[in-house]
């Protein structure tokens, strides 16, 4: 077999630090073509070494002897860095999808999504095996990270050294950058399918020699699918494997089954999940339907993920500080075009470099869209782009170190030094994912611009009998977006609290003038009408609400109420059965029937 004259280059690159049986398993060629172009220095100790007919399969046969111990402190290092998270509190986006969600054991959650049915499924499995346990939900987020961690490693020796894939996959383990989508139970969609694509490179990169592996990979692709449609890079990530690992003239149909179901699950999020995420951001966050401008967009992006990975400080659920100066501006935008210019640098001098760095765009790619969509940071878009910023420095200090020593002491040293405060920022912060308190006023001290945080925050002291704290925060939820429907709702809850009914009144009305679904408004301006005796318009706000949720027995129950209250027995009586249909245990229903029932 005859070397491209890319190969060549790229064997005399490797043979200064690899041996022919490595850079084989890299090229995906035989271990023969490569001691024929080696360096003549390099020759004799690979021919002496030469084994005809053994290929590079010996890295499957002998990889995991030979590694055994790096995966245990990997996996160690994983277990110390989260485990005082694992018996966190459900929060936020958990309160509604699982503790609060009681069709969590039923098939219809578990496949209310088909095309990305999987992260149902797997609650689905773990409500019915453990019930509502916060620690069973996120435990399988750390087993995921851990086999992401597992991965990167073995790509990263396939591809670059031992050492560099120690220290890059040593810091993936740990960073604190990476907590929101290992701690939160809603943030493992990205481990679980980060694992998945992976797993899928893993198999592709190994397909060279035999076809069952690429099938695995196409395997592997379904499955990161089905647990998300983000998932869609691969295709894209295949290319420049092929690119700068491959031949891409040669291996180009292999890509095209991959590209079809990219395709297919990419219509889909055209056509289905683009329609509910910008309904679910209108709904929930109130976020006006509008576009990105990328030149804004990616440049604020990529430089925040860059300050977060080299000093993870500012960790919050909400970056909301997205006002600059030019100057600030300017740096960032620098920063960017920095990051571009490199690509074009490497993809010409060193294609390892190239893929890596190219990964870590290619993986953040879909929440860099214009279509207003997705936030234009969050902690959890990098989880897996964020290794190629870890490989590129891990090879930037191999590089230096080895002009200074060939002992690998110093380098091992300096990735502990580095990997122990890393693991201390992690650990505390989980602690601000303990409980929902911890988490909002954590946020308070980088979000002051986020009215998501503020609205919590409100929530937060009111929970603490501090009412007027309470109003304070809520207020200026509605300062920050003016349409915030369920800021207003709770300052009305805590008006109620402070028997005012009338400014109570005023801001139920205001928050159903800004989202029409809250049904809870409606359901507590019946409340105050019926405790005023004006039942009329308790009917009225009653049926309301029953429009909105049809099926909440607690609803019917207080229609049924106000009924008795006009002297409407038939009406009473239905709406006490029907609330007794969706409730059988609903004990004030049960009373207010046999009371009716009584009545001469």
């Amino acid at each position: 077999m005859h070397l491209t004259r890319k190969q060549k280059r790229q064997v005399e690159k490797l043979s200064k630090t690899k041996s022919s049986q490595e850079i084989a398993g890299i090229l995906n060629v035989s271990e023969e073509a490569v001691i024929n172009c080696l360096p003549r220095n390099f020759k004799k100790r690979a021919l002496q070494n030469f084994q005809p007919g053994k290929t590079q399969e010996f890295a499957l046969k002998t990889w995991f002897g030979e590694n055994y111990l790096i995966l245990i402190l990997l996996a160690v290092l994983v277990f110390a860095s989260y485990l005082n998270g694992l018996k966190s509190e459900f929060l936020s986006d958990d309160i509604a999808t699982i503790r609060d969600n009681a069709e969590i054991t039923t098939t219809k959650f578990a496949f209310a999504a088909p095309f990305i049915f999987l992260r149902g499924f797997l609650y689905f499995v773990t409500a019915n095996i453990f019930g509502k346990i916060p620690a069973a939900f996120r435990f399988p987020n750390i087993l995921f990270h851990i086999g992401v961690t597992w991965l990167f490693y073995f790509l990263i020796c396939k591809t670059v050294s031992k050492r560099v894939a120690i220290f890059s996959s040593a810091v993936f383990a740990v960073h604190p950058l990476l907590s929101e989508s290992v701690t939160w139970i809603s943030g493992g969609y990205y481990p679980m399918y980060g694992f998945f694509v992976l797993l899928s490179l893993v198999f592709y990169s190994l397909s060279k020699k035999t076809d069952k592996l690429y099938y695995w990979s196409l395997t592997a692709f379904l499955l990161a699918l089905f647990t998300s449609e983000r998932t869609v890079y691969l295709p894209g990530v295949l290319v420049v494997w092929e690119i700068c690992f491959g031949n891409i003239k040669q291996n180009w149909k292999k890509t095209i089954p991959f590209f079809g179901l990219g395709m297919i699950w990419g219509l889909f999020f055209i056509w289905g999940r683009i329609g509910y995420r910008i309904n679910e951001l209108q709904t929930s966050y109130y976020q006006k339907r509008t576009s990105q401008n990328p030149f804004f967009q990616i440049p604020v992006a990529i430089s925040s993920y860059f300050e977060l990975i080299i000093w993870p400080k500012a960790l919050t659920l909400y970056h909301s500080e997205m006002n600059f100066s030019k100057i600030n501006f300017a740096a960032r935008f620098t920063i960017t075009t920095a990051y571009f210019a490199s690509l074009i640098y490497f993809f010409k001098k060193n294609k390892i470099l190239f893929f890596w760095l190219a990964f870590f765009f290619i993986t953040l790619s879909p929440f860099l869209t214009p279509l207003g969509i997705s936030w234009v940071v969050a902690e959890r878009y990098v989880y897996l782009g964020c290794v190629g910023i870890f490989i590129a420095t891990g090879m930037l200090l191999e590089k230096i170190l080895r002009k200074i020593s060939k002992n690998s002491f110093l380098f091992y040293f300096l990735t502990a030094l580095l990997i122990i405060p890393l693991q201390i920022r992690t650990i505390y912060r989980n602690v601000d994912w303990k409980n929902q308190d911890n988490l909002w006023l954590a946020a308070e001290k980088f979000s002051p611009s986020s009215p998501q945080n503020h609205n919590n925050l409100g929530d937060l002291y009111a929970r603490w009998g501090q009412l007027d704290k309470a109003i304070k925060y809520f207020k200026r939820a509605t300062e920050l977006q003016v349409n915030y429907g369920d800021a207003f709702h709770n300052m009305a809850n805590i008006y109620v609290q402070k028997n005012d009914f009338a400014a109570a009144l005023f801001y139920y009305q205001k928050a159903i003038e800004f989202n029409p679904n809250i049904w809870q408004s409606y359901q507590n301006i019946g409340s105050i009408y019926f405790q005023q005796g004006r039942l009329d318009l308790a009917e009225e706000s009653f049926k309301n609400a029953l429009k909105i949720n049809p099926q909440n027995p607690s609803l019917h129950y207080a229609l049924g109420a106000t009924y008795g209250n006009q002297k409407k027995t038939i009406e009473a009586e239905n709406e006490f059965r029907t609330s007794l249909q969706f409730d059988p245990t609903n004990i004030q229903a049960q009373q207010a029937l046999q009371q009716l029932l009584n009545q001469p």
